[in-house]
């Protein structure tokens, strides 16, 4: 689908057209070809999978300075163009944090969040909802121009406390 700035949005619908709608965010290094497996237990289940692919993974176009607070604004067009007004929002390993997102800034619509991740889910699912109001993920800059980037979100527990540190680590 074409979005409003003129970027395309790519997605893939698995399970039944009538189901209700989840929107499945996928990891890193993959694209929304990767809920295809789940096709039959959505058809099962009786759920409308839509897997988007982000912002320059598989077909979609890339977005130059995009944060991960964009995401939503995306995800309200895809599902208004789809018709669909309340949705849950699954994402694993990468996704998770864009799942959380839309949990976190869609007033309304987001019926239910799932994250699935190494390590304790509910643990990186709650630290992904609070660090998502505060991530700005911007492409860094060569000789004046975006390249991209890769990040590392780095963990500290104890007892007193959990802290989320994004940092950027090569352009």
């Amino acid at each position: 689908m074409r979005l409003r700035d003129g970027r395309v949005l790519a997605y893939e619908e698995y399970g039944i057209s009538t189901g209700f709608p989840v929107l499945s965010f996928h990891g890193g290094l993959s694209s929304r070809l990767d809920a295809a497996p789940a096709h039959e237990a959505a058809v099962a289940k009786g759920i409308r999978l839509i897997s988007p692919d982000r912002p320059g993974m598989g077909l979609s176009t890339y977005q130059h300075g995009r944060r991960l607070t964009d995401w939503p604004a995306d995800v309200a067009q895809l599902t208004d163009a789809l018709g669909i007004e309340r949705f849950a929002v699954m994402g694993w390993s990468a996704g998770g944090p864009y799942a959380a997102v839309c949990a976190a800034k869609m007033d309304g619509r987001v019926t239910a969040a799932a994250f699935d991740a190494p390590g304790p889910s509910q643990y990186f699912a709650d630290r992904a909802l609070a660090a998502a109001k505060l991530w700005l993920f911007a492409p860094a800059k060569m000789d004046g121009h975006n390249v991209p980037s890769e990040w590392v979100l780095r963990f500290e527990i104890d007892p007193a406390a959990i802290n989320v540190y994004p940092a950027q680590t090569a352009p």
